[in-house]
């Protein structure tokens, strides 16, 4: 009875923690990536089937192969991040802080994309992914905020302590995927905006900031799976567009990008990192050489890798990514892609 009774009450805890962290669900049309109840990326039909091979594929990797496989982190330092001008004529500043946060400096505007300045990517403090490489800048050193992108909900991308920092300092306007609106108000953060993938949203200057696809999922707990979108960004302005990926898989949204954007992209913003095992990973991170085919279906001039070496996620080694890029760009034959590996708090004028 006291095994019962444990059992009991381990399970209404779990379901009061779930409910305290879950994002609600999405209420809207259905369209070609929502069926009324959940998102899901093109060339995928959501289905029980899929879920089950999904959850299965998670068991497999957290208990039998991820601590086995996964390589030894050891702690790094950054280099010293400065406070970088705006940026002015045709020039683009592009400043990568670390995991998928990087500092757009274009057309007199600075954008931040995914901002984790948290020491962990968990619901909680003490538990969960901790940082393996120090925030080279603080949140006070930044220069003003005008706009914030975050591609989903997920822990490392969407930090809701730097986000309401941010907001106190800056009050920048936060763009986020359909559905990510509601959750962020209701945790008093203001002036969001939600795009639905192929939506655009207008800000000052002629620029211009559309949400695209990606091959991802979304989740803040056990409950919502799905319940609110993902994607990535395109931010178009006179300087030239950027695209910043977000967090992604290879798929089929990559030909549906190329086909809105046959220019392609003054700059890309490409994960590189949290590819392995890739049995699954596969379906939702790409690895080096598949970041340099997005590079080079979508027409991109200058790419920078990120989404690596900060939170140990999957089991590449921290130094493994870049490695794979550089041997990629040593083996490519000329003219090299233009594709960089910056250090943490590094810039980049193009």
């Amino acid at each position: 009875m006291d095994v019962f009774y444990s059992f009991l009450g381990a399970f209404v805890a779990a379901l009061f923690v779930d409910r305290t962290l879950r994002a609600k669900r999405y209420r809207g049309p259905t369209s070609d990536h929502f069926n009324g109840k959940v998102f899901y990326n093109y060339g995928a039909v959501p289905g029980k089937k899929d879920a089950q091979k999904t959850h299965l594929s998670l068991i497999k990797w957290l208990f039998l192969k991820r601590h086995k496989d996964t390589p030894k982190w050891v702690k790094k330092t950054a280099i010293e991040g400065t406070r970088t001008p705006r940026a002015v004529g045709g020039r683009i500043h592009v400043t990568f802080i670390n995991h998928s946060t990087v500092l757009i400096h274009v057309n007199g505007m600075n954008i931040l994309t995914d901002p984790i300045w948290s020491n962990r990517v968990s619901p909680v403090s003490f538990l969960g992914p901790v940082r393996f490489t120090k925030n080279p800048v603080k949140i006070k050193d930044l220069p003003p905020i005008d706009v914030v992108l975050v591609s989903h909900n997920h822990y490392d991308h969407m930090d809701i302590p730097t986000l309401k920092k941010i907001q106190r300092r800056w009050d920048p306007e936060i763009v986020v995927p359909l559905g990510n609106e509601t959750f962020l108000t209701s945790l008093g953060l203001k002036k969001v905006t939600e795009l639905d993938w192929w939506e655009k949203t207008s800000f000052r200057k002629k620029t211009k900031i559309s949400c695209v696809p990606a091959n991802h999922f979304s989740s803040r707990a056990l409950s919502d799976r799905n319940k609110t979108l993902w994607g990535g960004f395109v931010i178009e302005t006179p300087q030239g567009d950027i695209y910043f990926a977000g967090d992604t898989g290879y798929g089929p949204f990559v030909e549906k990008i190329r086909e809105h954007y046959p220019k392609g992209f003054r700059l890309g913003l490409i994960p590189i990192g949290a590819f392995k095992p890739e049995f699954f990973m596969g379906a939702i991170h790409v690895s080096p050489e598949q970041a340099m085919q997005i590079h080079r279906d979508l027409g991109i001039k200058t790419s920078v890798g990120i989404h690596f070496g900060t939170f140990q996620l999957a089991n590449d080694d921290q130094d493994e990514p870049p490695k794979m890029i550089h041997e990629l760009l040593e083996n490519s034959s000329d003219p090299k892609p233009d594709f960089r590996i910056l250090d943490n708090g590094d810039t980049v004028i193009l």
